[in-house]
């Protein structure tokens, strides 16, 4: 069973993003709030296999996604991702298709937005 804390970030299986707001293991529930003030009732016990969760947002990014990196105007896919070594062992690394990468406390806190690569096929038009 996934040990949930508040604060945490979520992603669930179809690609949304949200924020743990409060647990209560004594109930086995765990309340996510999503974008627009959304907020779900979730049993703890069966959530394993819903949510991906982290503290760092960057944890639960997937080749494929698309970040809006601040100084960039536009949205940046994101091509690989792999762990660091040193001082950022167990720490993703963002590879960009521009060819930065994103792995830093202060780079974390420069994404505005994710758009996840299962929302781009969601909306995307096939011919």
């Amino acid at each position: 069973m996934a040990k949930y804390k508040v604060g945490e970030y979520i992603r669930d299986d179809s690609g949304e993003f949200g924020k743990i707001v409060k647990v209560d293991e004594f109930n086995d529930l765990a309340l996510i709030e999503f974008k627009e003030g959304i907020v779900w009732k979730v049993f703890i016990s069966r959530s394993d296999y819903l949510f991906k969760h982290s503290l760092n947002p960057l944890e639960l990014v997937e080749e494929g996604d698309y970040i809006k990196y601040d100084k960039y105007k536009n949205y940046i896919r994101v091509k690989d991702i792999f762990y660091g070594e040193g001082i950022y062992k167990n720490r993703p690394i963002l590879y960009l298709e521009n060819s930065e990468l994103v792995y830093k406390k202060y780079d974390i806190k420069k994404i505005k937005s994710i758009v996840t690569r299962e929302k781009i096929e969601e909306v995307s038009y096939l011919f």
